[in-house]
């Protein structure tokens, strides 16, 4: 899924922090994730968990972010439509502010693309304008 409930349709694709992942190719790189363990401190992760949904790395913490996330990199021809900070990550519930929100697949999905071991092009297209 991507972004929020009632935003989640192509024509929204360029309004910041609620429209989906606007069209294009999105570069999925290894060396974009990270891991809420791994890649933050204890106090970090104390911070994301609990802090109001607006401090530290993780803002929201795990019920939002999920276990992984990937940050996306628009391609070479690629309108992002100045959006940034997009990524692909999990969450307890579904919708974003214009990730690809995967919940409870993110991890699933990690651990393959970790074993692929190589970065992948990400190709957003929507076939219809709204799902």
């Amino acid at each position: 899924m991507s972004g929020k409930p009632d935003y989640q349709c192509k024509e929204y694709d360029s309004v910041k922090d609620k429209g989906p992942l606007p069209e294009g190719k999105w570069l999925v790189r290894q060396s974009q994730h990270q891991n809420f363990y791994k890649d933050q401190s204890k106090i970090g992760q104390l911070k994301s968990e609990y802090g109001f949904g607006i401090m530290g790395g993780w803002p929201g913490g795990k019920d939002s972010w999920g276990n992984n996330r990937i940050w996306l990199e628009p391609a070479q021809g690629t309108d992002n439509k100045d959006r940034t900070n997009l990524s692909i990550h999990g969450g307890k519930e579904y919708g974003s502010k214009g990730c690809i929100d995967l919940t409870d697949r993110m991890d699933e999905f990690t651990d393959k693309f970790k074993k692929y071991g190589h970065d992948m092009i990400l190709n957003v297209k929507y076939d219809k304008d709204c799902w």
